[in-house]
C-alpha cells in the first residue's frame, strides 16, 4: 500500500519508467578496462567495514549535526528538488530503481548503528539495548 501511496506524488509520478520493479531487460554492455595489482591487494590490511575510531565518530556527528543547524534536506520543497535531480541523472544515464526499494519522506533513518533525524544524530537505541543485555 506504501508504494501505491508514492505512485501519487507528483515527482515520482514524473519518473515512474526508471523507478520499476519489472526491469525493461539488461543493462547496456559497457566495455571497461581494468587491472588490479595482486600484490597491493593482498598487502591491504583487512578490517570490518564502517568502523570508525571515536574520534572519526565525533566529528562525523559534528559535521552532521551542523548540516542540520543550517537546515540542509530538511524542507518538504527541497527534498522533492534533490529527488527529481537524482531520478533525473537515472533517466539521463538509462539507469533504473526498484520502487520496492526505495524510501521516500521519512522522519528519520537508522545509519551504521545511529539514527539520523532532523533532531540530529543519536545512537540507535536498539544498539545500546543489546550492549546492555
Amino acid at each position: 500500500m506504501e508504494k501505491k501511496l508514492e505512485r501519487g506524488i507528483p515527482v515520482i509520478k514524473e519518473f515512474l519508467e526508471v523507478l520499476d520493479n519489472d526491469l525493461p531487460g539488461l543493462p547496456l554492455i559497457q566495455v571497461i578496462e581494468c587491472t588490479l595489482d595482486l600484490e597491493l591487494v593482498l598487502a591491504l590490511e583487512h578490517k570490518a567495514q564502517y568502523r570508525m575510531t571515536p574520534s572519526e565518530l565525533k566529528e562525523l556527528k559534528v559535521q552532521a549535526q551542523e548540516l542540520l543547524d543550517k537546515g540542509l534536506d530538511k524542507d518538504l520543497e527541497d527534498h522533492m528538488n534533490h529527488l527529481q535531480l537524482v531520478l533525473g541523472k537515472l533517466r539521463e544515464h538509462l539507469l533504473y530503481a526498484r520502487l520496492s526499494k526505495c524510501k521516500f519522506f521519512l522522519e528519520e533513518v537508522k545509519l551504521l548503528g545511529h539514527v539520523i533525524s532532523k533532531d540530529g544524530v543519536a545512537v540507535d537505541p536498539i544498539k545500546v539495548e543489546a550492549v546492555v543485555d
